[in-house]
């Protein structure tokens, strides 16, 4: 039992029913590899694998989760016969040993076409008339359930490292942002505090000093400017030639 989907279509191959009759065959299911991440420990043993599998479908083989006593891989692999007529699981919300609700999210093994609106395999987003399951967070925020991270390979994890991404995002826009504004607010608390001592005072010296110096060489520029133009001059005021008018 294969699921191709040549031109963008969608076809099922599957052995022919032993009476010789396609109407017999079941065209309704396919099987599929699948693997569970972020699993809490208390659910990576065999039994564990099986009881996650019949959530999707029927278990028909449940990968070995220990060797030797020692868990063998990050995840629990199972093949499973899925019902096509029904949306595919996105994951579950699982206790670990403190009683806290774990996301474990699936990855689908060679998963071709699906739809990211309705989690239906079969056809694409563009093509569907369902709604766009979506879930929604406590905190009022809300994302979409399926996405290209049900394949296996996806760089995203799943639907809520978008969320984590979101949140780094408007962290460094907030840090950026701020940044300014508090090194404004030191300043004045400490030129604040360094009213009438001595050091503040030999600042704003220095300060009104280097002031002084700009303004001056901006009038001498300025003024060598306007005698080049005139003609007056035939040196720019620091030994060097300068244009004259004819």
């Amino acid at each position: 039992m294969a699921l191709w989907s040549p031109c963008g279509g969608f076809m099922l191959v599957c052995p022919m029913h032993d009476d010789g009759r396609w109407q017999s065959t079941d065209l309704k299911s396919m099987e599929i590899w699948v693997r569970a991440l972020g699993v809490p420990t208390r659910f990576m043993a065999d039994a564990g694998a099986v009881t996650m599998a019949s959530w999707l479908g029927t278990c028909i083989h449940a990968c070995p989760v220990r060797k030797g006593g020692l868990i063998v891989n990050e995840y629990l692999r199972f093949r499973v016969c899925i019902n096509l007529e029904v949306p595919l699981m996105a994951g579950a919300s699982l206790l670990d040993e403190g009683h806290n609700k774990i996301w474990a999210y699936f990855k689908y093994e060679r998963l071709l076409l699906f739809c990211f609106k309705c989690g239906w395999i079969g056809h694409e987003e563009a093509l569907c008339s369902g709604k766009k399951r979506m879930l929604c967070l406590d905190d009022g925020r809300s994302m979409s359930f399926y996405g290209p991270w049900l394949r296996l390979g996806s760089r995203i994890e799943n639907s809520f490292s978008l969320l984590e991404a979101e949140d780094i995002d408007t962290r460094d826009r907030m840090k950026r942002d701020l940044r300014p504004k508090v090194i404004s607010h030191l300043w004045s608390i400490v030129e604040h505090a360094l009213v009438g001592t001595p050091l503040i005072a030999e600042a704003l010296a220095e300060d009104g000093s280097n002031r002084q110096r700009m303004t001056l060489a901006k009038e001498n520029v300025q003024q060598s400017a306007n005698q080049i133009v005139g003609g007056h001059r035939t040196d720019n005021g620091m030994g060097m030639p300068s244009c004259q008018k004819e």
